[in-house]
This record gives structure tokens, C-alpha cells and sequence, in this order.
């Protein structure tokens, strides 16, 4: 009795399972449950970004602000780029008069399901002086592309599985009197329900 017990068990168990067993061929990561969310932030703070710290926003993502620079040439692939050798870029050039300030950041999706940053991220202003302020723009970015500072095309776009990567570049164009300056630059940003600051200049 015990040895058909445990045979229909299994049975049950092999039923009750059913679309979560995959079959053997298909070794992508496929996530199928996990603990309740929160949104908790731990780690930093949101209000005051520093480059290269981790901050944990529970159950939605770990946010890293990786890098800062001011640039008056920008890269980005064009649409399809990897459907055809060669990786075409197109060169976006701020012009004489102003430059590209640009953000970069990583975010590691902690939810149970894709997440897409793109539309996560929102409001992107700069502040000059207390002012003045500039709208901002966003791209997303590629690692596994050659050059994976190259923004891509909108089209190309796409969201990030559990517990996989996404990395940002979130600018704005300025004038060279707001670049230049030395009044306070201030740069803010919605990440979902959470607002992000980061000062350029304090």
C-alpha cells in the first residue's frame, strides 16, 4: 500500500505541476513563482543618487546609477541593427551651442515577471539655478551589442526578465551656458512611483 501510495503521489504531483514542466530541450531561465513584493527602498537614497551605489527598491528592482558624462557627440544603432552585419550607427551631434549631459544606470528587475523600464521611467527634467529647466530624453541600451553605450532604436526596445539587467542612458541637451556654469544642476526623474534625484552640480 505504501509503494502505490507514493506512485500515485507522484502522479498528482506531476499533474498538479503541469504547464510548469518544461521540457528538457528548452534551457531558457523561466521563472515560475517567489515571495510577495514590497517597496521598500534599502541601501541609499533615491532623493540624493551617487554614482556606483546600489539601491534596493524591494520586490520592483536594484537601481545603480553607473556613470556620468558630458558629451557633444552621441551614438546610436539604427532600427533592426542586428539583423544585418556591420552594426550601423548614426551620429546625433548636440551642435556648437549646447551639449549632451547623460546618466547612465542599471537596473536589475526584481519582480516576478518582465519589467519594462522604459515605460517605468518617466518626468526626466534638469534644473538649472532653480529655474531654469530642460526636458530630458531616454534610451535603452544593448550589452550584448558591440558598443553597449549605444543607445537603440525605439523600435528594438525590450523588456527585462527576472532577475536579468537593463542598462539606461537617461540626458538631456543643454546650452553651453547651463553646461558651463556653476549655479546648481540638478537632474530628476519618476522611476515608476519613486522619484530620483541626482545632482550634477551641487
Amino acid at each position: 500500500m505504501k509503494k502505490i501510495g507514493l506512485a500515485l503521489g507522484g502522479i498528482l504531483l506531476a499533474v498538479a505541476m503541469g504547464n510548469n514542466v518544461k521540457a528538457a530541450e528548452n534551457l531558457e531561465v523561466q521563472i515560475i513563482g517567489g515571495e510577495a513584493e514590497s517597496s521598500e527602498v534599502k541601501g541609499g537614497t533615491l532623493e540624493d543618487v551617487q554614482l556606483e551605489e546600489e539601491i534596493e527598491i524591494e520586490g520592483y528592482a536594484s537601481f545603480t546609477a553607473t556613470e556620468f558624462e558630458t558629451v557633444d557627440e552621441m551614438e546610436c544603432y539604427r532600427e533592426n541593427t542586428w539583423n544585418y552585419q556591420g552594426y550601423p550607427s548614426d551620429t546625433m551631434s548636440s551642435g556648437v551651442s549646447a551639449d549632451y549631459m547623460i546618466l547612465y544606470v542599471s537596473l536589475i528587475n526584481k519582480k516576478k515577471s518582465a519589467v519594462d523600464f522604459i515605460a517605468d521611467i518617466s518626468e526626466i527634467v534638469v534644473t538649472y539655478d532653480e529655474e531654469y529647466k530642460y526636458a530630458g530624453w531616454l534610451y535603452q541600451c544593448d550589452p550584448n551589442m558591440p558598443e553597449p553605450k549605444y543607445g537603440i532604436h525605439s523600435n528594438n526596445q525590450f523588456e527585462i526578465e527576472p532577475l536579468y539587467e537593463g542598462t539606461y542612458k537617461i540626458g538631456c541637451t543643454l546650452p553651453n551656458a547651463v553646461v558651463n556654469g556653476k549655479e546648481q544642476l540638478v537632474l530628476t526623474f519618476k522611476l515608476k512611483d519613486n522619484e530620483v534625484t541626482y545632482y550634477i552640480r551641487k
